[in-house]
């Protein structure tokens, strides 16, 4: 994790989340999200593979989490690596509490590509883009794309019950990392 990234998530994010908190991508490759919270907040991790930080073996795109219990959601540096990026943010808008928060990290165009897959750049319009769709538009790609992903996911039928509010989008201010730092609620 970048320094920048991490020194938001103590100053600015962490601070306005309590728990318990679901980690999406939690896997401590180069730093763990956790360590910016106190260390008795409820804290459960999902990612792909065992490792450290991981609390549980799944995947962003069927959250095993009840209809919207959880008070945060954080996803660091681990969206630009989803092929499914649009399931995922449904399961976020489902799992989330009502006024629940989403504490997101991801990088944007002219970031190099690394840890494959690596699948997609965001623009603060791409993460917009996110936080209100309903799937219907199964063809929609990040502005940047890498890896090659399988064919798009089936369109949704039914639209969601709530969206997500983006409160801030603003840019990583480490030099040579462009990517966005963003906080949003479920309304």
């Amino acid at each position: 994790m970048h320094t920048s990234v991490f020194n938001w998530l103590c100053n600015t994010a962490a601070p306005q989340t309590a728990g318990p908190v679901l980690e999406l991508g939690s896997a401590n490759v180069n730093g763990a999200a956790r360590h910016a919270w106190p260390a008795d907040t409820p804290w459960t991790g999902i990612d792909l593979a065992p490792g450290p930080g991981v609390d549980i073996v799944g995947t962003s795109h069927n959250i095993d989490a009840a209809d919207h219990t959880i008070t945060a959601v954080v996803c660091v540096e681990m969206l630009e690596h989803d092929p499914d990026p649009q399931t995922t943010f449904a399961e976020i808008r489902r799992v989330l509490a009502p006024d629940g928060l989403l504490i997101l990290t991801t990088r944007s165009p002219g970031f190099p590509h690394h840890n494959p897959p690596d699948h997609w750049r965001y623009t603060a319009d791409d993460l917009e883009h996110l936080c209100v769709s309903d799937l219907t538009d199964a063809d929609w790609r990040p502005t940047e794309t890498l890896d090659p992903i399988p064919a798009p996911p089936a369109a949704r039928t039914t639209p969601p019950s709530h969206t997500i509010e983006i409160l801030s989008c603003t840019p990583d201010p480490q030099d040579g990392h462009p990517g966005l730092m963003l906080t949003a609620r479920l309304t």
